[in-house]
């Protein structure tokens, strides 16, 4: 067989056999991965949902809670008066509550009070008969053996499933007896499914296992779920697959079956990828086909003259797009095949370096962040047009220069310190900063060399200010809605003062009437003491309500952040010294205060800031310890930091702790503080920071423009 025609024959049965096998390996794989992940997509949703109704159901056994152990509602079971109805169940608290019914019942199971309300309409409805016999019908709802009883859960009724929740009816102490029940519940109704909806972000419908028969689907899913597993997929159609998952009813019974709903866009993609891989294995082995034909044909009908021809013009020219022609079928065929492969691959090579370089190159220029590229000393190497334009310079003119050199001091500093740390540490050092009231995003990227040593840094600079000024909205519209929460606590603890007043004040009478004098007066001390830590509730209150409302209207003013701070300890000296030594601990406080760092802004928010990080310090050292205080300033800034040698903060914690409602005291703490703090620091135009050490120390601080 001629040589030409095996060749032929030899190339296209090994390019066909090569592309068949890689496409059906790679198919195989692909095919594999992406069902797995759809799959696991599925399966994640339906966890979110479950997630969703559990993190309800304890919302609504919470707030039953709260109703059921309060002083007014233990009277309230006993003589149903009508001032508790009055104040208290409103449509407004309903609607808060987000509940349909709420009944008492007393020790003896009688209703005492029952109502039915709709959330729809915002309105309340007649609880009727059949619909109360049928929740009270709920095993453990209706009675309390003791004061830790509670129920709650999702349960089944005719008109559809409820989340209901029943605790037991005490005093505020959390004490008893019990006097009977409080029940509250919310129908999982269309409305309230179509908002768990948008919460997870998915479709979603919920059956009574015992009405499947009318969707194929759900009874094959009850199948195979009725056999233990917790969840499975089942495809719908090509275009739909859907996630089940079993919801078991108040007494742990499998009560309602969980669909989840999505678009199979993963196996769509999937199966495009299969169909690309199929058309690039098509082209590149049909390419690499006729490539290699007609190279060993010229390599065929050339001499070896010719070779030493060819290859002389192509090393004078120094091009790579040339090929050398070659006749015979000795080694020389051999060698002109290499050198020709060899050619090629530098051709392509260089192509597609040329090809990745203007690629970069236009990215970067479309880019409007900036891009810079500099040497280990910091001196411009390269950069895109975005950076030549915020420095109104030509590009030529700014090779070989320091780019901190356009920037203030303290600016150029504290880059220049992130700088060097990506130097020293190999990794890529990302941080934000502020300069004339705008806020950066920084991503210095080192380029590591072939020793091991960092030759260049890639530097990435974005513009984050509208970012910031949409956060802080949202951090505002927080304080906001704390507002009442915060009302709501002070109001809880005000009732414990008057408690306290009322029960000493009281001992204190007695005893003036059997002539103990000294007694007497120790009692009329403790009745100051509680009438004093009343004002200091109400004025908190007042001070609160101040910092969200009052200042935003009135006009910012110069003050001196010592002084501030000054008058911040003394107001907070019952919680860092008096308090701690009638425990038997001692917080020591050292000052380092400059004076005459003035702020323009509103002296009532920049103290509540203060009072916040002394709170949170000396709660951070219940054993006692040091909290250090300094205040300095330059010619740009004023500086605040505070050290406490407390408990310190797991560095997981720390990129939440300003997160609205997340706090590391778990159930003690509301949230509401440091983000309250960071939108006011924010306010002034200044960034607040935090480090920590585990079980050694925390530092707060904050920096705000200096007043001009």
């Amino acid at each position: 067989m001629p040589l030409r025609k095996l060749t032929l024959l030899i190339i296209v049965i090994t390019s066909m056999a090569l592309a068949g096998a890689l496409y059906t390996i790679s198919s195989v794989i692909i095919s594999r991965s992406f069902s797995d992940l759809e799959n696991t997509h599925v399966v994640n949703n339906i966890d979110r949902v479950l997630d969703a109704l559990a993190h309800d159901t304890s919302s609504l056994n919470l707030k039953a809670a709260d109703w059921a152990e309060w002083d007014d509602t233990y009277v309230f079971v006993e003589d149903v008066n009508d001032h508790y109805i009055k104040e208290n169940l409103t449509d407004e608290t309903f609607q808060i509550l987000r509940a349909n019914v709420l009944v008492f019942l007393d020790r003896e199971k009688r209703v005492r009070y029952k109502q039915g309300f709709d959330l729809a309409g915002s309105r309340p409805v007649d609880l009727k008969q059949d619909e109360l016999s049928e929740i009270l019908a709920i095993p453990g709802l209706t009675f309390h053996e003791h004061e830790k009883s509670h129920v709650a859960g999702i349960a089944l009724l005719s008109r559809g499933p409820m989340l209901v929740a029943s605790r037991p009816i005490l005093n505020s102490q959390h004490a008893g007896p019990v006097r009977g029940a409080l029940i509250m519940g919310r129908y999982l109704d269309k409305d309230e499914l179509e908002e768990l909806s948008k919460r997870v972000h998915t479709d979603l419908t919920i059956k009574p296992i015992k009405s499947l028969d009318s969707d194929a689907n759900f009874q094959r899913a009850w199948e195979i779920l009725s056999g233990g597993a917790a969840n499975t997929v089942i495809s719908e159609s090509d275009d739909y697959i859907a996630g089940f998952a079993v919801i078991k009813d108040v007494q742990g019974d499998p009560s309602l079956l969980l669909k989840v709903l999505m678009p199979r866009d993963i196996a769509r993609h999937g199966a495009w990828t299969t169909n690309y891989l199929l058309i690039s294995l098509t082209i590149v082995t049909a390419i690499f086909g006729v490539v290699t034909l007609v190279v060993i044909e010229r390599l065929v009908l050339s001499r070896l003259l010719a070779l030493e021809s060819e290859l002389r013009t192509i090393g004078e020219s120094k091009r790579t797009d040339l090929r050398v022609s070659v006749s015979g079928s000795d080694e020389i065929t051999k060698l002109a095949t290499s050198i020709n492969q060899a050619l090629q691959s530098v051709e392509k090579s260089a192509e597609e370096i040329r090809n990745n370089s203007d690629t970069i190159k236009a990215l970067l220029n479309a880019s409007l962040d900036i891009a810079i590229l500099v040497d280990r000393k910091g001196r411009f190497l390269a950069m895109n047009e975005a950076t030549a334009k915020a420095l109104n310079s030509e590009i030529e003119s700014l090779i070989g220069r320091d780019p901190l050199e356009f920037f203030e001091k303290e600016v150029s500093d504290l880059r220049r310190q992130k700088f060097a740390e990506a130097l020293t540490t190999l990794k890529p050092v990302i941080f934000e900063d502020c300069n004339n009231g705008r806020f950066f995003h920084h991503n210095f990227n080192p380029v590591i060399g072939s020793k091991g040593q960092v030759d260049k840094v890639a530097i990435f600079i974005r513009d984050i200010t509208e970012e910031k000024k949409t956060q802080q909205l949202l951090i505002e519209g927080t304080r906001l809605k704390a507002i009442g929460e915060m009302a709501s606590g002070v109001a809880h603890n005000f009732n414990n003062v008057l408690y306290l007043l009322i029960g000493t004040a009281q001992a204190g009478q007695l005893l003036l009437q059997q002539g103990r004098i000294a007694e007497s007066m120790e009692s009329f001390r403790k009745i100051a003491d509680a009438a004093n830590l009343g004002a200091q509730t109400v004025k908190r209150l007042q001070d609160f309500a101040r910092t969200q409302v009052s200042t935003k209207s009135a006009p910012p003013k110069i003050f001196d952040l010592s002084k501030t701070v000054e008058g911040a300890l003394e107001m907070t000296s019952p919680v860092w010294k008096t308090n701690p030594l009638k425990e038997g601990v001692e917080i020591r406080i050292e000052k380092i205060f400059e004076p005459e760092c003035f702020i323009l802004g509103h002296e009532s928010e920049i103290f509540e800031v203060v009072i916040n990080f002394i709170k949170n310090a000396v709660e951070a050292m219940p054993q006692g310890g040091k909290l250090t205080i300094k205040t300095n300033s330059d010619d740009l800034n004023v500086y605040f930091e505070i050290t406490d040698t407390g408990v310190g903060i797991d560095e997981k914690d720390l990129e939440k702790i300003f997160t609205p409602f997340w706090s590391t005291k778990g159930f003690k703490g509301t949230g509401i503080g440091l983000a309250s703090s960071l939108g006011i620091v924010r306010g002034h135009n200044g960034q607040i920071n935090v480090k920590s050490q585990k079980g050694a120390w925390t530092t707060f601080s904050f920096v705000i423009p200096k007043a001009k």
